[in-house]
């Protein structure tokens, strides 16, 4: 569902247990947002964002469809 942020992921070394970690969250509870099989909150998206990826914008890495990586 989150074509660009898995992408980051792999590009940065960053994984589901990284994220995890950071949200107090097991790996297979960020699997299951990566995948769609469940919603990802807000204030995760925020988390994850600022924490792993602080160059890219939520549009990019947040987007449902592969798109060209935007900074903000």
């Amino acid at each position: 569902m989150f074509p660009n942020w898995k992408a980051e992921m792999t590009r940065l070394g960053v994984t589901c247990a990284d994220i995890g970690a950071v949200l107090g969250k097991s790996s297979e509870w960020v699997e299951n947002r990566l995948q769609g099989k469940a919603s990802l909150p807000i204030s995760a998206a925020m988390c994850i964002r600022n924490t792993f990826f602080e160059e890219l914008s939520y549009d990019y890495l947040f987007s449902d469809k592969p798109i060209s990586p935007k900074t903000e």
